[in-house]
């Protein structure tokens, strides 16, 4: 199932940053949810109360969204599992460490360990524009329609939005998979 509970781990509002385009994504989603950023930097995010840490959030997100640089992905992971978190997407990160198999398998094994699934690393994020959720670096909401959409690749998932969006093309899912390392394309496809 789509969450009804988002925490974005490392939202905020500094311009080009990571957190900011998926906080971007996850406020502007029309979808009635709950909507959490976590940052210590800020207490507010324009009307939204900023949690300094996952641990304060209220409730136990069904999905957090790691928008940090790669280097902290372990420790937020680690976090995660704490708060009772167990579905995680990892937004692009720093592709020195993303492009290392290495890590990659570190991140999944730790994830596994700890009862997290995963989607990525380097996953643009993913929107149900039929429930009007976007959780993605997208600030706008693709149109609805009967068409599924997995991706592995952000540049080629932008580039069929642009398109669909000019030529009101919907979707009921999208979906960038980022490098499968944990969720598979195959098991998207099946759920869809």
């Amino acid at each position: 199932r789509f969450p009804d509970s988002v925490a974005v781990i490392g939202a905020s509002d500094r311009a080009g940053s990571l957190g900011t385009f998926v906080w971007n994504g996850v406020s502007n989603s029309n979808r009635v949810m709950q909507a959490y950023p976590v940052n210590p930097k800020y207490k507010y995010l324009g009307v939204s109360p900023c949690w300094p840490r996952l641990a304060d959030l209220p409730v136990v997100p069904d999905l957090a969204v790691i928008a940090l640089p790669s280097k902290y992905v372990l420790d937020m992971l680690a976090e995660c599992a704490e708060k009772g978190v167990r579905f995680v997407l990892l937004a692009t990160g720093q592709e020195d460490y993303t492009a290392d198999r290495l890590w990659r398998e570190e991140v999944i094994s730790t994830a596994h360990r700890l009862g997290i699934r995963v989607i990525g690393p380097e996953s643009t994020g993913l929107m149900r524009p039929e429930i009007g959720l976007n959780v993605s670096y997208w600030p706008n909401l693709a149109k609805t329609g009967r068409v599924g959409l997995i991706c592995q690749s952000g540049s080629v998932t932008a580039s069929v939005l642009d398109y669909a969006a000019r030529h009101c093309v919907g979707f009921s899912s999208v979906i960038t998979t980022g490098f499968e390392c944990d969720i598979s394309l195959a098991e998207m496809v099946d759920f869809l």
